[in-house]
């Protein structure tokens, strides 16, 4: 005797579920029949070398003026700092972070752990 004898199986049914009819099948796309349609009924040729035809893309510039001069000084800002890291070599990148460690206080050094 197991002890799934006493299972029902079959599909979970729920209270209060409209009869759905599940045999609706979504409909399928036909972009690229259309697009070849397309392509034959323009030009007709099948030359994969001539121009394709792409729409413009909208150049204009939707941002506020605000938004603008904080692009502006972002950009700034990143060339400032590419050009000071790219100043420093790394002997003195190192020799400066040596610097700051030796100044901070004790409170953020590494504590001993273990007996001694």
């Amino acid at each position: 005797m197991s002890g799934y004898d006493n299972v029902i199986g079959g599909k979970l049914k729920l209270k209060g579920k409209l009869n759905v009819d599940t045999s609706i099948k979504k409909k399928k796309k036909k972009k690229k029949s259309k697009e070849l349609q397309e392509g034959q009924a323009s030009g007709g040729g099948d030359d994969p070398t001539s121009p394709t035809e792409t729409p413009k893309a909208d150049t204009a510039d939707h941002r506020t003026a605000a938004e603008k001069m904080y692009d502006e000084r972002h950009e700034k800002m990143q060339e400032k700092r590419m050009n000071q890291f790219a100043s420093n070599t790394h002997r003195e990148r190192v020799a400066q972070f040596n610097k700051y460690l030796g100044n901070l206080t004790e409170h953020h050094d590494i504590p001993k752990v273990g007996p001694g």
